[in-house]
């Protein structure tokens, strides 16, 4: 398996781990950028309204902003 498939199964075990325990996104965005961080690709989690709730580096970068200015704000 890839770096990036990989990457995203393991974050899928670290959310179905997280709903499982009862956490809201906030364990859910954790587990997003510890996978998310080990891949070259950028990579964004969005909830159902389209806000990020977590992101890695090269998407940041991608759009040239820190990670603080969008966690928190809507995609659009």
């Amino acid at each position: 398996m890839d770096e990036l498939n990989q990457s995203f199964t393991d974050f899928q075990t670290l959310a179905t781990e997280s709903v499982a325990r009862g956490e809201r996104f906030s364990g859910l965005a954790a587990a997003f950028a510890e996978a998310s961080r080990r891949i070259a690709h950028p990579a964004a989690l969005l909830d159902a309204g389209l806000v990020y709730l977590s992101m890695n580096e090269p998407y940041a970068r991608m759009l040239r902003l820190p990670p603080s200015a969008l966690v928190g704000r809507e995609y659009s």
